[in-house]
């Protein structure tokens, strides 16, 4: 398995010819390793849709190689010698970058000198590689262990794949946040959650914005923080309003004066079934005290819905526009997995994101005081 950030997108190579261009504004030059057997060398810039080439050079017979091309703006690039053997650059005018590779898949050997951003791209890159190939690792012994039906030593390892991925986080959200001006924090915060990392999507976003706005990553991405603002905790939850399973429309806003659970999950959701018999008796305990839930359902079967209420004792207001991973609702709330919740208090204000089990009751024991 590969790690390649995910904004870089395959193309075929055969699709296209170019000639190399004697004149630009930056030069990459170097030496390409033995092992690396392919005549020329490519430099593509990277859109919305794909890789797009913007120039080759004939790799000379002792691997050396200078490429000139033109850049207009600071902006993602890959230079490499094939569709599946490539890095990643960040390019800007006037550079004169030198490259030198350890390692005949480049990506996995490489150093840049004369390109800032660049080097900051390698450094983001290589603690990619270097986290997946410990996971990698630990997976090889948790798959053996599970196969020998050796679950202490599966259930040990499993905890520790999950401490090694926080603290993997924990360095990109790092890296992130002290190179918060650098366009190699877009790669480092794809991989972050951004309802847990919020604070770094925005450190980061308010960093780019003097060189990146108007690019189509950095856009998205800024897009993405503005959306989540409103639905951070403190703001006033955005409205709701669609039919129940009789064609009724509901809304939120009629449950104003409670503590209201907005709770999305779907009967196709393996997680979110096991967790109702949890949310039924929480429910059951709290209704009567100034507690309601929400139900926001992202299926697209009225059918599996409705049975999937009646099957695990659904008590409290269902709705749904039946859109699934496309509803309003989930679509107004940022949802991009579940289940998950959003708590609100009796004047609508969000006061708390993904409560469930303990968490749920702690809080609820804290508000009502009950």
């Amino acid at each position: 398995m590969k790690m390649r950030f995910s904004i870089l997108l395959g193309i075929s190579i055969s699709l296209f010819s170019c000639t190399e261009q004697e004149q630009g504004n930056v030069s990459i030059s170097g030496t390409l390793p033995q092992g690396v057997n392919e005549k020329e060398a490519y430099l593509y810039r990277v859109t919305p849709q794909n890789a797009v080439p913007v120039d080759t050079v004939a790799i000379n017979e002792d691997g050396t190689f200078t490429l000139v091309s033109n850049v207009d703006e600071l902006g993602f690039y890959q230079f490499g010698v094939s569709q599946q053997n490539r890095i990643n650059l960040g390019l800007q005018p006037d550079e004169q970058i030198e490259l030198s590779f350890t390692n005949p898949r480049l990506e996995e050997g490489y150093s840049v000198k004369g390109s800032p951003e660049s080097a900051k791209i390698q450094e983001i890159i290589a603690l990619q590689i270097k986290a997946f190939r410990k996971s990698d690792s630990i997976n090889q012994v948790m798959q053996r262990a599970g196969q020998s039906n050796d679950i202490q030593t599966y259930m040990q390892l499993n905890g520790l794949a999950q401490a090694e991925a926080k603290r993997y986080n924990e360095r990109l959200a790092s890296f992130a946040e002290e190179n918060n001006s650098s366009i190699a924090a877009l790669i480092a915060i794809q991989q972050l959650n951004p309802e847990e990392y919020y604070s770094t999507f925005e450190t980061v976003v308010a960093g780019l914005e003097p060189v990146m706005t108007g690019h189509f990553f950095y856009d998205g991405i800024a897009e993405q923080v503005k959306a989540m603002k409103s639905i951070a905790v403190g703001a006033k939850a955005p409205e709701l309003a669609f039919e129940n399973p009789k064609g009724e429309v509901i809304s939120l806003s009629s449950l104003r004066g409670k503590y209201v659970l907005i709770d999305f999950w779907a009967s196709w959701c393996k997680p979110c079934r096991m967790e109702n018999p949890n949310v039924v008796r929480t429910y059951t305990q709290y209704k009567d005290k100034g507690f309601e839930i929400l139900g926001v359902s992202l299926d697209k079967s009225k059918d599996a819905w409705v049975n999937a209420i009646a099957a695990d004792g659904l008590t409290w207001p269902q709705m749904s526009d039946l859109g699934g991973w496309q509803s309003q609702p989930a679509q107004i709330y940022g949802v991009r997995s579940i289940p998950a919740t959003v708590l609100v208090d009796p004047d609508g204000i969000i006061i708390a994101k993904n409560l469930r089990g303990p968490s749920l009751e702690k809080k609820l024991k804290e508000v009502l005081g009950a």
